[in-house]
């Protein structure tokens, strides 16, 4: 386990010597607790088995329970009174229950009273059951869910191990958290599948019965510096969410997107709660399988 976990507290000195300063406030944990791990093979994915990863010779990157507890009693003493905790991948579903449900025995053992913990996952839902959406209604979990739009536009990067789209895995998934009522937001990939098809992608959300969105641009780089096929312009982004705010503005009071609420928190003066639109991101911290930090 990394010590910034285990002593998260950095003294530095500042121009007087009799004042000391600890360092910026880790507001949230971003956890990968099965590493680049993932049962999909996205085109565009930026974590899976890249050259650049250090674990990619090992078949099991899986973190085990003790490293859970040491990063849960860490950060639940060094947060408090709020601690968030947020887990992606890879696919963080492959983590298994028992892990999720370590977690929550953990975060009650360690927690003290008047501290509020919450807990979020980003899955691609394909490997959801009924036993998951209890675990995630039971202990509010915010769930995130992603899905780029309809088939054509979903199946066109995002595909399994064997090359297949897996659009109607995720409808799957998001009818059975619907019927097992739990609460979701979906996460959409802004690529050249769907850049040119703001409208329509709004309205086909809206019709799935999604009321929280949000839309992140696809700018992946080949080595040599050329953009990627699938890459969006700046030019076709900003088009994209202009679009996207006039066919959303009639809705705002019912329907969250959460590059316009980030807006409209600096608007009023307040952080906003995505950090890209702070003067540095070093508002969370990664936490690999192993407890890197």
């Amino acid at each position: 386990m990394s010590s910034a976990i285990e002593n998260p507290f950095r003294i530095v000195q500042s121009s007087n010597a009799t004042d000391w300063d600890p360092a910026p406030r880790i507001a949230s944990l971003l956890i990968k607790p099965a590493s680049a791990l993932c049962n999909l093979d996205c085109d565009y994915c930026f974590y899976l088995d890249r050259e650049a990863d250090p674990y990619e010779a090992i078949p099991t990157r899986i973190m085990t329970q003790e490293t859970l507890q040491r990063l849960v009693d860490g950060y639940l003493a060094y947060s408090f009174p709020n601690s968030a905790f947020a887990f992606q991948g890879g696919e963080p579903t492959l983590a298994g229950l028992d892990f999720f449900r370590a977690l929550i025995e953990f975060q009650k053992r360690f927690g003290r009273r008047g501290q509020a913990v919450s807990n979020s996952i980003q899955t691609n839902g394909t490997l959801l059951t009924p036993e998951w959406c209890t675990l995630f209604r039971t202990f509010h979990f915010l769930v995130g869910v992603s899905l780029d739009g309809p088939k054509d536009v979903h199946d066109a990067y995002r595909v399994n191990k064997a090359r297949h789209g897996t659009w109607n895995d995720v409808m799957d998934a998001i009818r059975l958290l619907q019927r097992e009522r739990v609460e979701f937001n979906v996460l959409s990939v802004v690529s050249q599948a769907n850049v040119r098809r703001p409208v329509e992608l709004y309205r086909y959300f809206r019709e799935l019965g999604v009321a929280y969105l949000q839309f992140i641009p696809l700018v992946e780089y080949q080595p040599g510096g050329m953009p990627e096929a699938f890459t969006i312009s700046g030019d076709e982004y900003g088009h994209f969410l202009c679009e996207m705010f006039d066919a959303w503005w009639p809705e705002r009071r019912t329907v969250r997107i959460r590059y316009f609420d980030n807006i409209a928190e600096a608007l009023a003066g307040q952080k906003p709660s995505t950090c890209t639109m702070h003067d540095s991101c070093d508002s969370y911290v990664v936490v690999e399988h192993n407890g890197v930090v």
